[in-house]
């Protein structure tokens, strides 16, 4: 159509459940260690190391830091009130989210 294409980043303090943790961990320090606990977690399935040149773990940390919080919360089957209130910390809504 003639125009470049500029992708829209999410703006701190305007993310909702459908953001993800990876387009999050830049702007907050809550989302900084959820990726690293998503990290460990998928890396105890490869000896418990991040094994970014191995295509497999590669494509599960994109499966897993790439998904929506609504369906981390889903597909985890943790309570409702949980990824809500990391959410509000990662808006920067500190007191609120605990």
């Amino acid at each position: 159509m003639g125009k470049a294409y500029e992708a829209t980043r999410p703006i701190k303090g305007q993310f909702t459940m459908d953001n993800t943790v990876e387009e999050m961990r830049e702007d907050s320090f809550i989302m900084k260690i959820m990726y690293k606990a998503v990290e460990a977690t998928v890396a105890k399935g490869f000896g418990g190391r991040a094994d970014y040149e191995n295509p497999e773990f590669r494509m599960l940390m994109a499966s897993s830091a790439g998904s929506p919080l609504r369906s981390m919360q889903i597909s985890g089957g943790m309570k409702g009130g949980l990824m809500q209130g990391l959410l509000d910390m990662a808006n920067g809504h500190f007191l609120r989210g605990i």
